[in-house]
């Protein structure tokens, strides 16, 4: 509360409230004055509490998505013992495997799946830890881009929009600045990925909660492919009808936008309700000061003798005087 009302936005609208006692009746005065206090203590208050709410929200959402375990797809450690036995294979095998990691060893490019929200029982199947909300909702544990399937997210968390958002996998015709530049769809040219902007439509973020996600474009199918794009435990006969999410990691760890609101977080002072920074305060003292420069100098004018327009003889100093 001090601090809120020691910046000088603040200091000016007390200063202003104390002078209109010299000219109003003084109780209506004092009750303005404390009106104003009892306006920036309530705000101070109400700051600091959301202040508090929001930091512990997001500690527990780090602690939820921290123990989630999640099918990822790495190339697998040959043996020298083996490597004899794997020339031997068929050369369409791509090396890579899918294996059960927890969400804090996933990094940058890797390929990760999600249970579809229509497979309640997936979570058993797949003999993984799915860490939930408080709605029940899976929590994002990383930044990463939408490939295959269909979401529904709250990014409440991140940007204070209760508004859910439908995210959906990129697709290059789609994309305007892509056809722009490669119309002929040769991919000769690289496009930067837009995490925030023209690409945020099929981005999701660290620490929103997917409140559903369906892959219903994919089936899962028993052919030889399936092998390298679906674990075994997803295939038919283990009550999976659908096939999961596919993601792509892009920001893991303190770089993804969870990470930079945990760093906001920690340099921040929730006790304090504050209304100003650093910044703030320059620009308001600048403004209070080219505020005093007009106060001086219609004060000056008061005792400098004016000719007034009318032709009228030059008004006295005394008389500025009651």
């Amino acid at each position: 509360f001090l601090k809120r009302i020691s910046s000088p936005l603040a200091v000016l609208q007390l200063m202003g409230r104390l002078l209109t006692a010299l000219e109003e009746d003084l109780a209506n005065s004092m009750m303005s004055l404390a009106m104003t206090l009892v306006y920036h203590y309530m705000n101070a208050r109400k700051s600091i509490v959301a202040a508090t709410e929001l930091t512990r929200e997001v500690q527990d959402n780090v602690a939820d998505a921290a123990g989630m375990t999640v099918w990822v797809l790495r190339p697998k450690i040959i043996s020298n013992k083996k490597k004899n036995r794997r020339k031997r294979k068929s050369a369409s095998r791509t090396g890579l495997v899918w294996m059960k990691l927890k969400s804090s060893d996933l990094l940058p490019g890797d390929v990760f799946l999600i249970p579809s929200s229509s497979a309640p029982s997936l979570d058993a199947s797949m003999n993984l830890s799915f860490k939930k909300s408080k709605h029940n909702n899976v929590v994002m544990p990383v930044d990463a881009l939408l490939l295959d399937g269909t979401c529904i997210c709250d990014e409440v968390v991140l940007t204070g929009e209760s508004v859910p958002q439908c995210k959906v996998p990129l697709d290059p015709e789609d994309d305007t600045d892509l056809q722009n530049k490669d119309p002929d769809n040769t991919f000769d040219h690289v496009t930067r990925l837009d995490m925030l902007g023209s690409h945020r439509g099929s981005v999701l973020f660290a620490g929103t909660t997917l409140m559903h996600c369906t892959n219903k474009a994919s089936r899962v199918t028993t052919d030889e492919e399936s092998d390298s794009k679906w674990p075994k435990e997803l295939l038919p006969g283990n009550g999976n009808d659908e096939a999961p999410v596919k993601f792509l990691a892009l920001r893991t760890g303190s770089y993804s936008s969870r990470g930079e609101l945990l760093r906001a977080l920690s340099k921040s002072n929730n006790g304090v309700g504050s209304i100003s920074n650093a910044e703030t305060e320059r620009d308001a003292l600048r403004l209070i000061f080219t505020l005093s420069l007009f106060a001086v100098a219609a004060c000056i004018s008061l005792f400098v003798p004016v000719k007034a327009l009318d032709g009228s003889p030059k008004r006295p100093p005394i008389s500025v005087f009651r």
